[in-house]
């Protein structure tokens, strides 16, 4: 690649890592621990491709996400402003840059992190369904409660491995890699782009209910080694190879054998401080939001609970038995406080999961295990006029109602404490006393 005389490549350097320096440093939670972070941090070169017969409008990108990010205000929008204005910079100065480089990066975000293990739950609970009706259809007797299947005198967990970060992320990284193979020698229009990863997420679902159907059937333990074996296995060749194959046979007319750069790399200078403006203007409002959002200062008590207000505007209620977090509203457009990230931070690990009755509500329920310490929760979403364990459900009646949902999560050292707990507190109106001792 070749950078005009007149523009040093420290200047573009300089140019990419001032923003993303800013970023985490004013928002270091975004540096994530995780091995899939830094898997994808490391191969994102390779999903940074020139290809100058594709010039795709990052500006116009930028100032999109820019004045909606302005509008309502979001740490997730600011990331993927910064991410655009990266790859605007990286387009001028190679003379163009795929669209594939913004996929991968929006896999490495913790947005990413949240929507997977947000996901993870129903899935879970559908694949659990789906290998048991494969299993009925091939003459074999089972039966499913939550993410348990029932085989014989055996039971089998659908894990956490089986479904969010593992079956979406690495499944698409690598997906995302084979494809930047294949565009560093021909330009793949943007339709074909999205029909590859249907193509793919389509393979990656069928690959996991044929993994865990095969773990059923040989009753395959997870402490085995043929239970990690088999899954690699699997997810060659119903998954990596197939999809490999696909890119080599599928023909696409609008491929193009031209992809010089242009000889037109001049610094975007105007264009560049315009963003770096808004940019600016994104950090302040976003600071501002989350010193409103600090500023209410919610009180409420509760027979027998001790009571007191911790990070992040959360209630925090516990005795010695049970553990109480009410966490305050977000936007419907905002991620929410999910209890499968703050648990898992804890280092729980979420095992049998459930939609749990309660009256005429459902609530989200799970086993939590730790080393040999087990717990049992139930979380919900709640405002003064409805309760639902659905996240569609309290963010559609949030945007349609303007209805304040809070997020009530209960865990207890036993099943059967949790089944009172969640009785009480369903025959209690606790937001209605929230409401009434709350003070900003």
């Amino acid at each position: 690649m070749r950078i005009p005389v007149n523009m040093s490549m420290t200047k573009w350097m300089l140019a990419c890592l001032a923003p993303l320096v800013a970023f985490f440093t004013l928002f270091p939670s975004y540096i994530l621990t995780h091995t899939f972070f830094w898997v994808c941090l490391l191969t994102l070169p390779v999903s940074i491709i020139r290809d100058s017969t594709q010039r795709f409008p990052f500006f116009g990108l930028c100032l999109l996400i820019g004045g909606v990010t302005l509008v309502l205000p979001t740490t997730i929008g600011t990331y993927v402003f910064v991410c655009s204005l990266l790859l605007f910079v990286g387009q001028q100065m190679m003379g163009g840059i795929h669209l594939i480089g913004l996929i991968h990066a929006f896999l490495a975000s913790p947005f990413f992190t949240y929507l997977s293990s947000l996901v993870s739950f129903p899935i879970r609970l559908q694949l659990s369904k789906a290998v048991s009706y494969l299993l009925t259809r091939s003459g074999i007797e089972s039966s499913v409660e939550g993410n348990i299947i029932h085989l014989d005198n055996h039971s089998f967990l659908v894990d956490q491995a089986c479904s969010g970060m593992y079956l979406l992320g690495y499944g698409i990284l690598f997906g995302t890699l084979i494809l930047s193979m294949r565009i560093r020698s021909k330009s793949i229009h943007w339709k074909w782009l999205i029909l590859y990863y249907v193509l793919l997420l389509g393979l990656i679902v069928w690959g996991n209910l044929v993994r865990i159907y095969f773990l059923v059937v040989f009753a395959i333990e997870s402490n085995h080694w043929m239970h990690d074996g088999v899954g690699l296995i699997i997810y060659v060749l119903q998954i990596l190879l197939p999809f490999y194959l696909i890119l080599r046979i599928g023909k696409n007319r609008k491929e193009k054998a031209s992809n010089r750069p242009s000889t037109n790399q001049k610094f975007p200078s105007y264009k560049y401080a315009f963003l770096v403006v808004v940019l600016v203007s994104l950090f302040i409002s976003v600071d501002m939001k989350k010193s409103e959002d600090t500023m209410q200062k919610p009180v409420i008590s509760l027979d027998g609970f001790e009571s007191e207000v911790v990070k992040n505007n959360v209630t925090k209620l516990h005795n010695d038995h049970t553990l109480i977090y009410l966490k305050s509203p977000v936007a419907a457009y905002s991620a929410d406080h999910n209890p499968m990230i703050c648990w898992s931070g804890s280092g729980y690990e979420f095992q049998k999961v459930e939609k749990l009755p309660v009256g005429e509500n459902e609530v989200n329920a799970a086993e939590l295990k730790k080393g040999s310490d087990t717990l049992y929760t139930a979380w919900w979403f709640e405002s003064t006029d409805s309760k639902t364990g659905d996240q569609l459900d309290w963010r559609w009646k949030a945007l349609n109602n303007g209805e304040n949902f809070y997020l009530i999560n209960v865990t207890c050292n036993t099943k059967e404490k949790l089944d009172y707990q969640l009785k009480i507190l369903f025959e209690n109106n606790l937001l209605s006393q929230y409401h009434e001792n709350k003070s900003y």
